[in-house]
């Protein structure tokens, strides 16, 4: 790991602030799992939550919800930011998920509507006070969803969503309300290409499981969480460590400082970080996040490794030929899906860089694809 560390440490240095944060934390070097959430992902951390609270604070929004289970850390520090530095920001942690969301409205359950808008409005989201969500975004669905929820109960008014980044937003939104720090639709194409939304998830989660639905103690409205397994627990409980002794130092920095972090430099610090860390992951990397459950449908089912096994037969499948005609319908083949195939290539592939490379380029590809289509639609 030292030769990584190195890496990671020359990349840090372009941010002074954050970098003398993480030199004066007491890191496990020789722990793949501690050492990267320290020098990845706690800059991460740190750039979205000023980001967040600057965004709010240009908007007059006084009340953040932070989604379960993406907003679970984030929740945690930008409240800690805005008490240190008393910033007059609300922040709450939401329950919900896509399936709790979509339940009721899929299902036409009037039980599942009632009780999600009973847990919501116990929470303060009809209380006329002015509002944005915080996720790790993608698609911006999730919003979507919660809008038309609380149309349906009554309050028809628009509130902000603050994401990490998005490819895409649902049909017939307003474009206004939808906001991204890291990358942004029909934009950031090497943003994009060199990050993977299922590590992010993965390192920024919650130790609970999905929300299923919300269910009713005397007066109070709680939510239904699944199961969560043992060995995401414990990772998440182990890096939770890093995450706060981080923020407790971050946090300690005047107001002026942090709100004066180049944040457009910041991104650029990170999409070198994340290209070290997501593309090219070395093996005791691909290790401590690969065997991390991960699951890639709503409902939460169905988990595997995150760096999924893969034999030779598996890597062909992945071909940029055959991705395209998969696509087209040409040909119709099962293959399997790694949430983070450069993990899975570093650990199982006999030559991993020919691997990434080609997956990357496949990656470049459909991303600059995307970008000009959603560009063409305006």
């Amino acid at each position: 790991m030292d030769n990584k560390l190195k890496k990671y440490e020359r990349i840090l240095k372009e941010n002074t602030v954050i970098y003398t944060c993480v030199k004066e934390m007491n890191i496990d070097k020789n722990d793949a799992a501690t050492a990267a959430a320290a020098y990845v992902f706690c800059p991460a951390a740190a750039g979205f939550s000023l980001w967040l609270i600057k965004e709010a604070m240009k908007r007059n929004i006084k009340r953040l919800y932070f989604l379960s289970r993406d907003g679970y850390f984030f929740y945690r520090w930008v409240s800690a930011l805005c008490r240190k530095h008393r910033i007059d920001i609300e922040c709450k942690y939401l329950s919900c998920s896509r399936f709790s969301l979509n339940a009721p409205l899929k299902n036409h359950s009037k039980e599942k509507l009632n009780s999600a808008a009973e847990y919501f409005r116990q929470e303060g989201l009809f209380d006329g006070v002015s509002f944005g969500i915080v996720d790790s975004g993608w698609t911006g669905r999730v919003q979507a969803s919660l809008k038309k929820i609380l149309e349906i109960c009554g309050n028809e008014n628009n509130f902000h969503g603050f994401y990490w980044g998005l490819y895409t937003l649902p049909d017939n939104s307003l474009k206004e309300y939808y906001h991204s720090f890291y990358f942004r639709r029909g934009k950031d194409v090497l943003k994009k290409t060199y990050f993977n939304n299922n590590v992010f998830e993965t390192v920024f989660s919650a130790p609970h499981g999905m929300t299923e639905g919300y269910y009713k103690i005397g007066k109070a409205y709680l939510p239904v969480y699944l199961n969560e397994e043992n060995t995401k627990k414990e990772f998440i409980l182990k890096i939770k460590k890093i995450f706060d002794e981080f923020f407790e130092k971050f946090s300690e920095r005047s107001f002026e400082e942090l709100m004066n972090i180049d944040l457009n430099s910041l991104k650029k610090t990170l999409e070198k970080l994340f290209k070290a860390f997501m593309v090219m992951p070395s093996e005791e990397e691909s290790l401590a996040f690969g065997k991390v459950p991960f699951s890639h449908d709503a409902a939460g089912e169905e988990k595997s490794p995150l760096a999924l096994y893969f034999s030779k037969k598996d890597f062909k499948s992945i071909s940029i030929i055959k991705k395209i005609l998969r696509k087209t319908g040409l040909i119709k083949m099962k293959f399997k899906e790694s949430g983070w195939l450069q993990g899975t290539a570093v650990l199982y592939a006999a030559n991993p860089r020919k691997i990434i490379f080609k997956y990357t380029l496949s990656e470049f590809l459909r991303h600059f694809k995307n970008s000009y289509l959603i560009k063409g639609k305006g």
